[in-house]
């Protein structure tokens, strides 16, 4: 059973050194609790050899363990055969690809619409909603608590990889730069053929794990499940080790002392931003309820409103007030040419802030991040529409671009807000008005952060 606790961990000056010593040492405390031999390991390297046992038996000698590669390391390995990882299809091509490897359990798919639909039901005074509508609420997170997935057999998965690579062999942007590199994909597929039996599930070992008594999602309680699958429980463990230490040299017992708090300290990154700033939680749960408003009304119930106006004085106070302009700059003299005084564009304050956003429609537009607010609900429709069967469509029956189906859901939630005398005359609940130009700049930067990110933990 995996529960995700780290046995063992060692420091070393490159990638596999040391692991002998490690896994060995691993070895040991089994033996010494007299625990059985673990059914299967999950690696991201070295999990099958043609020349004998594996490194994996060598390390963990005398086991006799299934050994199996991690699938998003797997997915990984594709990359090589690409132009770039920034092509616009690169997203669209790894989802295709995990679809080829994995299924959902269908029977724990139905019981979960089944509960969003008593879900939504109850939320909306009864009313029923549609396929369309439950899909759409289903977010990737609660596919993932509530149902399995199971690999789906070698000769079905090389069948589906290889229909995947035929169809989109000859895609290409609106430049002409294709998403596949011919001479590159070749010789990377043909190795990763061999390693098929390596990323499927062993025949009798259940990878799920059951937490807890269930969740309650309208009438049915669900399975909350926990997938021992892979290397994943592990993966980004050495990002936390840098905010045990808070100096850049410590001694040996300082180090061992800041580990102790874990627990504690994870728990407090659940509920601070990407910033450091508390009450994320709070703007988290405001969001998730102004996205799940039923978007077909055209105004909101009194206890919609009610429920509104509870959620926003569980704010934190940095996100109750409304969003304030700054001055552009507080230099008393501002040279223009020729060494010649220029005067200033206003004395209003915040009229130069004004000035330097895009305009819709005579009014002024801002990035979603100016507040939490409109950032969190903005994050959580971005969520939703990176699948495109979740986006509106436009009157010829086009698929919109994720910045446009952002703007159109934004405005109908502010659209309601302003709409509401109790809100406005209760609260300061303020979201900024934003459209496809400002959306799309946040976007790019929310994109050129995680490609940083990427970076750093490469180097």
């Amino acid at each position: 059973m995996n529960v995700a606790q780290v046995l063992n961990c060692v420091l070393t000056t490159g990638e596999g050194a040391g692991l002998d010593d490690l896994c060995q040492g691993i070895v040991k405390r089994y033996q010494d609790a007299g625990e059985p031999e673990p059914d299967v390991i999950n690696v991201d390297r070295d999990c099958c050899s043609e020349t004998g046992a594996t490194p994996v038996h060598v390390w963990f000698r005398p086991w006799k363990s299934k050994v199996r590669l991690d699938i998003f390391h797997y997915i990984r390995r594709f990359t090589r055969g690409l132009m770039t990882e920034h092509h616009p299809l690169y997203g669209t091509f790894c989802s295709k690809l995990s679809s080829c490897i994995y299924e959902w359990d269908q029977d724990e798919i139905c019981r979960l619409k089944e509960a969003k639909r008593a879900e939504l039901k109850k939320k909306h005074a009864g009313n029923a909603p549609t396929e369309v509508k439950i899909l759409a609420n289903i977010s990737s997170s609660e596919l993932a608590n509530h149902c399995r997935r199971r690999t789906r057999g070698v000769e079905e998965t090389q069948r589906m990889i290889k229909g995947l690579l035929k169809s989109m062999w000859e895609l290409s942007n609106t430049s002409g730069l294709r998403l596949i590199n011919p001479e590159s994909m070749a010789p990377v597929w043909d190795m990763q053929q061999k390693h098929l039996p390596c990323i499927q599930d062993p025949p009798g070992v259940e990878v799920y794990t059951k937490l807890g008594s269930g969740s309650q999602k309208g009438d049915k309680v669900l399975d909350v499940l926990r997938c021992g699958r892979g290397s994943s429980s592990v993966e980004s463990f050495h990002r936390y080790q840098c905010t045990f230490i808070p100096f850049l040299t410590v001694q040996p017992e300082v180090y061992i002392l800041r580990t102790f708090p874990l627990v504690d300290r994870t728990h407090q990154l659940r509920i601070v931003d990407a910033r450091g700033f508390p009450g994320w939680d709070a703007v988290d749960n405001l969001a998730e309820y102004l996205v799940s408003l039923n978007r077909m009304i055209t105004a909101l119930s009194t206890a919609e409103t009610a429920e509104i106006v509870q959620l926003y004085s569980s704010l934190h106070a940095m996100d109750q007030p409304p969003s304030k302009y700054t001055l552009k700059s507080k230099k008393k003299n501002l040279p223009g040419p020729w060494s010649a005084s220029r005067k200033r564009s206003g004395s209003t304050p915040g009229q130069q802030a004004a000035e330097r956003l895009f305009m819709t429609h005579g009014q002024a537009t801002q990035r979603p991040d100016t507040n939490r607010v409109s950032e969190c609900v903005s994050v959580r429709l971005l969520k939703e529409y990176q699948q495109a069967r979740n986006r509106p469509k436009d009157c010829k029956g086009k698929t919109l671009p994720i910045p446009q189906s952002i703007v159109q859901m934004y405005r109908h939630i502010k659209q309601h807000l302003e709409d509401s005398r109790v809100i406005q005359n209760q609260t300061d609940l303020v979201v900024v008005t934003i459209n496809n130009t400002t959306v799309s700049s946040w976007l790019l930067e929310r994109q050129k952060r995680t490609d940083c990110s990427d970076a750093a933990l490469t180097l």
